[in-house]
């Protein structure tokens, strides 16, 4: 993000090749020694397929981990093409994700100009090549009147496998901008109507549900019963510092690439010690901490969105500004 306190340093000293496939090797042995089956690796940027690092981190990846590590990609069209497309599918990319942020029209203003369809050439020559492809729209009240009826459309794109959205964070590039952030009562409306929508279209590709206070519409709904546990344990929900970490091109670890928040610097410390022991993610652990959840009954399982909370309210664990509760 050009908006990022971080983004000069990250042009000036990004990491090298052998650094960031370092940072992988030690990634790998950080889940295996807690046993767990496997990761994901979602490289993102920018454009990351400009990275210099790039290719090398793919060709490590593939020719070490190939059935341990998934690899996705979350990038722009401008350099997808019939060749990037099929190598990145022979060194196991599963996944490819481009921002759609409305209709044409809506969509250049708040990309650029030719960007629409620039990104369905692109969606087709990653399909074409075997890549699972997932268009991802960032909702604000610029564009939210887009929203229904660009699943319409994505719906009848047989080579979109996917569609998914995120709210606006007022961090980065669109720090200071609350004022484009929906109401509760407006997130619920649309969460509704999106459920409403796939429901009437089930054969349609699948909606990913990121947004944690899906939760919450379910249980209002009637379609989830969460168990009562006495202990109040993390069950589901966020797992910002928990379940996932974020790393820089200049070695920035932030638990959440969209809370922008540091939590120390690789290679000046390990993956494991930037991941357990720092005192901004061991907070994550306690569910104690989520102050403005304290008395919800979905506590264990929502908790909402720390880096939601972090940019309106500079408190990770104060109450969602989006919870209609």
């Amino acid at each position: 993000m050009h908006a990022s306190p971080s983004y000069k340093n990250q042009i000036d000293n990004p990491l090298s090749s052998a650094e960031f496939i370092k940072l992988i090797d030690e990634y790998v042995s950080f889940l295996r020694k807690y046993n767990c089956f496997g990761g994901t690796i979602a490289i993102t940027g920018g454009d990351p397929i400009l990275s210099p690092c790039f290719w090398d981190i793919l060709e490590h990846v593939s020719a070490n981990y190939i059935d341990y590590l998934s690899l996705v990609v979350l990038g722009n069209p401008f350099h997808v093409d019939i060749e990037a497309s099929f190598r990145m599918k022979t060194l196991g990319v599963v996944e490819y994700q481009i921002s759609i942020d409305g209709l044409r029209s809506k969509h250049d203003y708040l990309r650029q100009p030719g960007s629409f369809c620039k990104s369905l050439e692109a969606f087709k020559t990653l399909h074409r090549a075997g890549i699972h492809t997932v268009a991802a729209c960032t909702i604000s009240k610029e564009n939210v009147s887009d929203l229904i009826p660009l699943m319409g459309f994505i719906w009848n794109c047989d080579y979109i496998d996917a569609f998914g959205f995120d709210r606006l964070i007022p961090t980065g590039n669109s720090a200071g901008r609350s004022d484009l952030m929906l109401s509760g009562d407006e997130y619920k409306d649309i969460l509704f109507e999106i459920l409403k929508k796939e429901r009437e279209n089930s054969a349609k590709p699948s909606v990913v549900r990121k947004e944690k206070l899906w939760r919450l519409l379910f249980y209002q709904l009637g379609l989830t019963d969460p168990i009562d546990t006495a202990e109040q344990k993390t069950i589901s929900g966020c797992f910002c510092g928990i379940g996932t970490a974020s790393i820089l091109a200049d070695g920035t670890f932030y638990p959440c690439r969209r809370l922008d928040v540091p939590a120390g610097n690789y290679p000046e410390k390990s993956f494991s010690e930037l991941f357990i022991k720092n005192e901004v993610t061991k907070r994550f652990l306690d569910v104690d901490s989520y102050e403005g959840c304290s008395s919800c009954i979905l506590r264990a399982y929502c908790r909402g969105c720390p880096a939601s909370k972090f940019a309106v309210t500079g408190n990770f664990f104060a109450r969602d500004p989006l919870c209609w509760v």
